[in-house]
Parts: C-alpha cells; sequence; structure tokens
C-alpha cells in the first residue's frame, strides 16, 4: 500500500484515499493504516468481535463508526491544523469536558453529536 502523506493531504484527498474499491464503503485497510489503528482496537472500538471487522469490514457497525470518526476528524480539520495532528488529537488527546476520555472513546461510546457540538463551540470561540 503506498505511504499517505498526512502533513500534506488535503480532506478531499483523504476522503478519497478512504474510499473503498465498492464506492460506498471506507476501506477498512485504508482507515487502519491513515489512523494508525489495530483491528483489535477498531473491533473494541465499533463493537464488533475480530471475526466479525475481518470478514465483513462492510458491516453497518464497523462502517458507522469510522464514518462518525470520520465526521470528527473532518470538523477539527476546519480549525486549520494538518490531518495528522487532528488524528492525533482525535485518537490520543483527553478532553477535560468529557471526563478526560478522548473524542475516539466518545464515538465509540455513541457521543459523537456532543463531540461535535464541543468542537463547533471550541472553533467559534477560537474564531470569535
Amino acid at each position: 500500500m503506498d505511504a499517505v502523506d498526512l502533513p500534506r493531504m488535503s480532506v478531499p484527498a483523504l476522503m478519497e484515499y478512504l474510499r473503498a474499491a465498492d464506492g460506498v464503503s471506507v476501506s477498512l485497510e485504508r482507515y487502519l493504516q491513515v489512523f494508525a489503528m489495530h483491528p483489535e482496537t477498531l473491533a473494541a472500538r465499533a463493537g464488533v468481535t475480530c471475526r466479525e471487522l475481518s470478514h465483513t469490514p462492510e458491516s453497518a457497525p464497523v462502517q458507522a463508526f469510522i464514518r462518525d470518526a470520520l465526521r470528527v476528524v473532518l470538523m477539527l480539520a476546519e480549525s486549520g491544523s494538518s490531518l495528522d495532528r487532528v488524528i492525533f488529537c482525535f485518537r490520543n488527546e483527553p478532553l477535560p469536558a468529557f471526563d478526560y476520555r478522548t473524542a475516539e472513546e466518545l464515538v465509540s461510546a455513541g457521543k459523537t453529536d456532543h463531540v461535535l457540538q464541543f468542537i463547533e463551540s471550541w472553533l467559534a470561540g477560537a474564531q470569535g
């Protein structure tokens, strides 16, 4: 698989890179590469078994988690930060407003809309 230059990659280029061959779902292999994630971690985050993940990567729970993660990452990218920085923050930065859980943990817990509202407020404050 080609190396990905996240610091220089645009959001549209990322979305195109992640698109699966079927043109509808996100490529599991590429998502794992871009997010530097182990399959076991993604399975846990999506609430499926490793077997389910490997046999049906286009399953609804897996694709729903990936879509929600991308919604958060794309909104964070509006801050002007590079995609590698945004993905690092999504996966690793504890959020005090959410008991120091990461955005990735919150998305896994079904709190995507709360995270998006938080980011929207943060972006408005950063611009205002």
